[in-house]
């Protein structure tokens, strides 16, 4: 059980893809709307405390989130626009 807080830090800030951000923020939501205002401080508080550096570990999900948003961004571009932002870029004579 004593290594449970390094092993949720290495999860968050290196193993966590853009997807698993979106699902662990959105249930991080879920929760925030059903519990107490005094209990999600208090959950926030133990959640951050495992972290060395509170702020990487809020980068690394924000950074995961944006991510996620410009992944499902660009598949909305390719699939109903027909539109790649990732392919090549046409060349201006």
């Amino acid at each position: 059980m004593h290594n449970f807080p390094r092993t949720l830090e290495a999860f968050v800030l290196h193993a966590l893809s853009p997807v698993g951000v979106e699902v662990l923020t959105r249930k991080f939501e879920q929760m925030d709307q059903r519990i107490a205002p005094d209990e999600r401080s208090q959950f926030y508080q133990k959640f951050y405390s495992v972290f060395d550096n509170q702020f990487s570990a809020m980068d690394a999900l924000l950074n995961g989130k944006e991510s996620f948003a410009c992944q499902a961004f660009n598949n909305v571009l390719v699939q109903y626009l027909g539109v790649n932002l990732d392919g090549p870029k046409p060349s201006l004579q």
